[in-house]
């Protein structure tokens, strides 16, 4: 009977990955490396897919604390794939949220890490401080990665997340000219 049921939930999530749209046509989608996707909310249709897409870790930094959001870390942990929910306030980021985010993404190694949010926006500002603060990239490139989510009018609406990035980055010795609102 276990075998049964067993079998019939592997069908059942080869059935949804197959109907599933791909991860790619998520809001904001961006593949930062080969070992780094980040982008807007996953459908739950999606998740049948992150086998497939060889992801080890999904990493949510949402603030929601819905029954989504449980159910999405129970179906994605459901598939043997490691799940981290870090809340982080979109009215005001803090320091401990992306010093536990940095330690969670370091301690993954060379596993594939999905980092998602809403839309990308938290996502793709913690991705950038931890490519410039951890990986030491080139200030060019992580910040092309970071404008391509960031328009120029998203800093303005939501300054409180320059601040974040800026303050961030200050704490550290980061070269002159890194303001990523420039």
């Amino acid at each position: 009977m276990l075998r049964s049921l067993v079998a019939f939930a592997l069908f059942l999530n080869f059935c949804l990955a197959a109907i599933a749209k791909p991860l790619s046509s998520t809001l904001n989608y961006q593949e930062i490396n080969p070992n780094l996707l980040s982008m807007g909310q996953i459908d739950f249709d999606q998740i049948a897919t992150l086998p497939e897409a060889q992801v080890d870790l999904v990493i949510n930094l949402t603030q929601n604390p819905s029954d989504r959001m449980a159910r999405e870390g129970y179906d994605i942990s459901q598939l043997g794939i490691n799940y981290v929910h870090i809340p982080v306030d979109w009215s005001s980021p803090a320091d401990s949220d992306y010093k536990l985010f940095a330690q969670v993404l370091q301690a993954a190694g060379p596993q594939k890490v999905l980092v998602h949010c809403d839309a990308n926006y938290r996502a793709s500002a913690f991705i950038y401080l931890y490519r410039r603060l951890v990986l030491n990239t080139d200030e060019a490139q992580a910040r092309a990665d970071l404008d391509a989510i960031w328009e120029k009018e998203a800093w303005k609406a939501y300054p409180q997340w320059l601040d974040f990035i800026d303050q961030t980055l200050s704490q550290t010795d980061s070269p002159e000219g890194s303001n990523p609102g420039n």
